[in-house]
């Protein structure tokens, strides 16, 4: 294996090893913000590391719904008319309800609980003041720009070993070039 190949893989293992700091980070705050009624959020993220040309890019992926909760909803943009349903379905009161369901209550509990939410939804968005009853910071938004601000010191940190491992490795590299006799 080339030194430069050995390199590339000292990189994208620090690269890794920042990546899981955050993700780490994102799911304490998931955690701490309240957001485990599934836990699908917190436990589904993934990350892909790979060599760009390069660069050594790592990506994390969360579940299609992340943006919701990382900024909320306001009350124009959630999809219920209090009074102005014709009596069909919506997936977004079916949604409600499954949430009051997981919580453990009945399903006409849930139904009502459902509308009550939506009603309060539309009129003051999402998320609800009575939701921060589920958070242990205060806090029902910005999980993923709080969380990686918050883990910038550690990944700085895992990134700096690295070039203190270079720092090393290209000492050593140097003084085994150095001890080499020429022949002729």
């Amino acid at each position: 294996m080339s030194f430069e190949s050995l390199l590339i893989d000292d990189i994208k293992r620090a690269v890794n090893d920042a990546m899981d700091i955050a993700i780490e980070a994102v799911q304490k705050e998931l955690t701490e913000q309240g957001h485990v009624l599934t836990a699908a959020l917190r436990d589904n993220i993934e990350k892909v590391t790979k060599l760009e040309g390069t660069a050594v890019i790592s990506r994390m992926f969360l579940e299609d719904y992340f943006q919701v909760i990382e900024t909320g909803v306001p009350a124009s943009k959630i999809p219920y008319t209090p009074g102005g349903g014709g009596g069909g379905s919506s997936k977004y009161i079916e949604g409600l309800i499954s949430s009051f369901l997981k919580r453990g209550r009945g399903f006409e509990e849930a139904k009502r609980a459902a509308f009550a939410t939506a009603n309060r939804q539309s009129s003051g968005g999402m998320p609800t003041r009575a939701s921060f009853r589920f958070s242990r910071n205060g806090r029902r938004t910005k999980f993923l720009s709080t969380a990686t601000k918050d883990a910038m010191p550690a990944m700085a940190k895992a990134m700096g070993r690295l070039a203190s491992y270079f720092q090393d490795t290209l000492d050593r590299e140097l003084r085994t070039f150095s001890n080499l006799k020429v022949t002729a």
